[in-house]
């Protein structure tokens, strides 16, 4: 999933959303989440990663050594097999515009089809043009990141405290937070990715057991409760259904 940029909502229900759904950009959702469940998630990941680290400082070097080599070679090759793709399909369309011309030359096309069809493949082409550049810009940018577990280091040395997310903390480790789309599971749970990636070493997964054994893991489920319905004094009602939850537009600002 490509990464977008989030901006925080101001109003009633602080969170945040994507802002290709805000500018309506792309086909995107709203991927909407709270701001105490980022904080909170990212406190914990914060927590559980120093820890590790502290502990065993040798096997976090060699763990995130690994893990970015992993996550490098799979991102280029998943761009090489795009950037194929898109020249497949480039070349694709470069054929059929020559075609498209012959037949209005040959008087076989009429002219306002062909002036429809021309301008749809343009378009495409267009897009593919810029999706290529974007492509290549990013396979560069990775090629060129270089991991400093050392630096990381220092920041967790020099932290000694992580009961409480600070604004100098959130800008010293983290380097950008992935939201992906919320998964129903039934009529009051859902499930939502979220990837943490922290500054000069990148998102880390700490081995099972270590994730298993953090006190204070937070659920990646979260379950609505039921609210009973509200019935009008002096009635009764056989059945209590549960009232159903109105969600509030909240304002945003730029």
């Amino acid at each position: 999933m490509v990464d977008r940029e989030a901006k925080r909502a101001e109003g009633k229900g602080i969170g945040y959303v994507c802002a290709s759904y805000r500018k309506k950009t792309t086909s995107c959702t709203i991927h909407f989440i709270r701001t105490e469940i980022v904080r909170d998630l990212i406190l914990d990941a914060l927590r559980n990663v120093a820890a590790y680290a502290r502990a065993n400082k040798e096997d976090f070097e060699q763990l995130v050594m690994q893990t970015t080599s992993d996550a490098r070679r799979r991102s280029l090759q998943s761009g090489r097999t795009e950037l194929d793709r898109i020249m497949r399909r480039t070349n694709e369309l470069d054929t059929l515009l020559q075609k498209l011309y012959e037949d209005y030359a040959l008087g076989r096309l009429p002219e306002k089809l062909h002036a429809k069809l021309s301008a749809q493949y343009e378009e495409e082409q267009a897009q593919l043009e810029q999706r290529s550049a974007e492509l290549m810009e990013q396979m560069n940018a990775e090629q060129e990141e270089s991991v400093n577990v050392d630096r990381f280091m220092e920041l967790v040395d020099r932290y000694t405290d992580f009961t409480e997310l600070t604004t100098p903390m959130l800008n010293e480790f983290i380097d950008k937070v992935i939201v992906y789309e919320r998964r129903k599971i039934n009529r009051y749970q859902y499930d939502q990715r979220i990837e943490i990636y922290f500054n000069f070493i990148g998102k880390v997964t700490l081995p099972e057991e270590e994730t298993e054994a953090a006190p204070e893991a937070p659920p990646k489920r979260f379950t609505l409760p039921a609210i009973p319905a509200l019935r009008p004094s002096g009635t009764t009602s056989p059945r209590r259904q549960p009232q159903r939850l109105r969600c509030r537009s909240p304002r945003w600002r730029n």
